[in-house]
């Protein structure tokens, strides 16, 4: 039976049958006849109201019948065309970005279109053309779209004087179509089924013969701008493809088993290219698919038949017990791999199951709200004039100058100022005073920018460059790190960590919500030569990285690494005997290691606390007793661990998400004993890099670059720049104990 006829108990209604039981002969013959028109008219009722519903949706959807095989043909011809090896300049030849791809995915459609009908985009594609028509807003204005604004202008002048107005059923025509759903036994449920009707009704004749008609000279329309209509129809679908490969599908952070097995061991940039290209056919093969659909709402599968997007992840971690100065045994199960391969799969599965354009566009997005909020300011920074130069001057309260209201205007354009700066205000007595308003818009300037503020030693040389910053470059730094968005470490993941280095703070997420923000010091920008590659290289940048947090662990040791031993500590300790008693150090064996560590304390290196999460870097977050570092704005100091302000309050915040957090914790640590505890529940950490944040009032911060990843990437250096030559320093032995540097020490 199908779906759309009710059972057999809710169209009888004995409850509601007259007179006493036994008091009337009822004929079973009559009874049956009954139910039979009862059921007719719940299915004439049920479908008249899914016709009704869907008119609009079935009359665009019959006009997909409009087709020319001049179209085919022509799109036949530009698809399979020998692209030229070097594209020139004023070349007439399109080339594509996957060009099998492209052939193989429209010979599998008899080279129909997958956009293109009745001379004009389907207003289906809607979601993608509004992403196609402001790549800007993605950092994308690169990607050329005149070819394909050029194509649809000369296709809609071609289209001139076309007839091919808004096909509507008629009410006459709408109850032809639930006699023929009826008598056809059509399951107007089962999307299938609803387009053999419709092709059927398209080609009958007699039937729905305006509908015939309309369609048939559609079609003749089209033949005579196949052409031009073909190149619309490809360019459109090279363009999507290149959209939604940089946005998403070069991002290779993470991979699918298969993928992987497709790197080997030897990764390559030919085999990641091949990845990034079967990627974004997989993910066109779904568009054209959704494009197919008859109308919104009809598809083939049902709830039932989803396959399963990714699995819980919440399993508890036994503690380790015994030593513990030994690292926990990890479930590679649960790893950061772990999760990144579920959430490929899962991207995987939401592109194979997606049943709308807006689903196949909104997968391309990166997993954090900030993407679209630096969108939304990049979009609002390209609406500005550039602005001029405002000259350097002396900024004291009370204190008039004639170049306040310059300033006033400059701050009001990106938001630091807020009073009013109309005409008729700079007329106004006054304005060209400096008042608590302006200078609250001049300090919080400095917030946004990382520079230090000091009322009385005045405004700094650093404020008027910065602020002197032309339009244009501030726009490039937005765009690199949209850019950078489209290649981030972070997957979709309901509770996480993530440090963003040049903002010098981490946040912790929880269900699509930030719910603590906390500074910490990174990496310092210090340079040295690389010995086997010959070229600068920041040796104590923090790793960017995504891991799992594991454990933390409060009064900890600190292993010290062979290089800072080296660098830091060798000297004094075999200059002086006592050096290492008195610090608070000592030398520790262990499987015939012998490393430097120094002892829990108040001085330790890395404090109170440490938070550790896996990783081939050997970084973490800790405690540090340098609390005067956190006063400055930017925070580059370390060797690469990233230290926490008030870290006791995020292992706490942590332990409480965790269900592990007791009262009495808080005194037992001062007693200096170590003490590791392993979260019963993994989380994600996510280690990143961007130089331009946008807060959640859309005040935009540009903040430092210490390790001059945005400034590289926008003015790539010379050759020159980079080479350096080695200057090896001599290894100083150890004198106080013998032993070897154990290379698994903890970073600071």
């Amino acid at each position: 039976m199908k779906r759309w006829i009710v059972p057999l108990a809710l169209a009888m209604t004995l409850s509601a049958c007259g007179g006493s039981p036994g008091t009337e002969t009822v004929n079973p013959a009559q009874t049956e006849s009954t139910k039979e028109v009862d059921l007719n008219a719940q299915k004439q009722s049920t479908v008249e109201a899914f016709v009704k519903a869907n008119s609009e949706n079935l009359a665009n959807f019959a006009m997909k019948f409009a087709k020319s095989d001049d179209l085919n043909k022509e799109i036949q011809a530009l698809v399979t065309a020998e692209q030229p090896k070097k594209q020139a300049k004023d070349s007439n030849t399109p080339s594509w970005l996957q060009p099998e791809d492209l052939k193989a995915v429209y010979e599998a459609r008899q080279f129909s279109p997958i956009f293109v009908n009745n001379g004009h985009i389907q207003s289906a594609a809607e979601p993608l053309l509004a992403e196609l028509r402001q790549l800007q807003l993605h950092g994308l204005e690169k990607i050329d779209v005149t070819a394909w604004v050029d194509a649809r202008n000369a296709l809609d002048e071609a289209l001139t004087g076309n007839s091919d107005d808004k096909f509507e059923f008629t009410p006459e025509e709408q109850a032809i179509l639930v006699q023929q759903i009826i008598s056809r036994n059509v399951d107007v449920t089962n999307a299938q089924e609803v387009k053999n009707l419709m092709k059927d009704l398209v080609k009958d004749e007699n039937t729905l013969p305006r509908l015939h008609q309309t369609v048939k000279g559609r079609a003749q329309n089209m033949a005579r701008t196949a052409k031009q209509a073909a190149l619309v129809e490809v360019l459109t679908t090279d363009l999507a493809m290149r959209f939604a490969r940089s946005m998403a599908f070069e991002n290779m952070t993470h991979l699918t088993d298969s993928e992987n097995a497709k790197l080997g061991k030897r990764p390559s940039d030919a085999k990641y290219r091949e990845i990034a290209s079967g990627r974004t056919r997989v993910w066109l093969e779904s568009l054209a698919r959704v494009m197919d659909a008859p109308a919104p709402g009809l598809n083939d599968k049902q709830d039932g038949d989803k396959p399963n997007a990714g699995s819980d992840d919440s399993e508890e971690v036994q503690e380790v017990s015994g030593d513990v100065n030994a690292e926990p045994v990890i479930d590679e199960s649960r790893d950061a791999h772990a999760a990144e391969l579920a959430a490929a799969n899962a991207r995987d599965a939401k592109i194979q199951n997606a049943q709308t354009v807006s689903e196949l566009v909104n997968v391309l997005y990166p997993p954090h709200p900030a993407y679209k909020q630096l969108m939304e300011a990049r979009n609002r920074y390209a609406s500005l004039e550039p602005w001029k130069n405002i000259p350097s001057m002396s900024l004291k309260i009370g204190r008039a100058n004639k170049n306040i209201p310059a300033l006033k205007q400059r701050l009001f354009a990106e938001g630091y100022f807020h009073g009013d700066v109309s005409q008729a205000a700079q007329e106004k007595e006054g304005y060209d005073v400096y008042d608590d308003e302006l200078r609250a818009a001049v300090r919080l300037y400095h917030e946004a920018h990382q520079l230090a503020y000091d009322e009385d030693k005045g405004v700094m040389k650093s404020f008027w460059e910065s602020l002197n910053t032309p339009l244009q470059k501030r726009l490039e730094q937005i765009d690199e790190n949209l850019r950078r968005w489209h290649k981030t470490q972070i997957i979709d993941s309901p509770y996480y960590i993530f440090i963003n280095v040049p903002d010098f703070h981490g946040e912790i997420w929880r269900n699509g919500e930030r719910v603590y923000r906390f500074p910490v010091v990174a990496g310092n920008s210090k340079r040295a030569c690389d010995p086997e590659t010959k070229q600068w290289k920041f040796i104590n940048a923090t790793p960017l990285m995504h891991a799992r947090m594991l454990y933390l662990e409060y009064n900890p040791y600190w292993n010290v690494p062979p290089r800072i031993e080296q660098e830091d500590y060798i000297e004094k300790i075999n200059a002086d005997p006592k050096w290492l008693q008195d610090h608070g150090f000592e030398y520790y064996t262990d499987k015939g290691h012998t490393v430097l560590r120094q002892l829990p304390s108040e001085k330790n290196a890395l404090g109170r606390v440490k938070f550790i999460f896996p990783n081939p870097h050997s970084t973490f977050l800790h405690d540090s007793p340098q609390k005067g570092l956190f006063k400055y704005p930017i925070r580059a100091f370390s060797h690469g661990c990233m230290r926490v302000w008030q870290p006791l309050e995020l292992a706490k915040r942590l332990l409480q998400y965790d269900g592990q957090w007791y009262d009495k914790l808080a005194t037992e640590i001062e007693d200096l004993k170590t003490r590791r505890i392993v979260f019963k529940k993994r989380f994600d950490v996510f280690i990143d890099y961007f130089t331009v944040r946008v807060d959640d009032e859309g005040l935009v911060y540009f903040l430092a670059d210490p390790y001059r990843y945005i400034r590289y990437a926008l003015e790539p250096p010379k050759a020159k720049d980079l080479h350096c030559k080695p200057q090896p320093k001599a290894w100083i032995a150890r004198t106080s104990l013998q032993g070897g540097a154990d290379v698994g020490a903890d970073e600071e």
